[in-house]
């Protein structure tokens, strides 16, 4: 679940396709490594240069995104519109 709310904020930034594949990548190298998942996706340029550690907690932060299901439905149903 963190790994969508995570591909969501940088899908905006870097379209879905490239977030899909940076969370991927990510989440398959902190399984391995062992390191946190916000550590890897630090280290990722494209992702540094958007999100700061501080954002990523945030958006990682499940209490702050599991009671937006509603506005990503919302979101979800206005991209397919256009």
């Amino acid at each position: 679940m963190l790994s969508e709310a995570v591909m969501l904020h940088l899908g905006e930034k870097l379209g879905r396709m490239s977030a899909h594949e940076i969370v991927y990548e990510v989440c398959m190298k902190a399984f391995t490594d062992g390191k946190p998942v916000i550590d890897d996706l630090l280290e990722r340029e494209e992702v540094a240069k958007y999100f700061s550690r501080a954002d990523l907690e945030k958006i990682m932060n499940p209490e702050l995104y599991t009671g937006e299901s509603a506005a990503f439905v919302d979101r979800v149903l206005a991209d397919s519109k256009r």
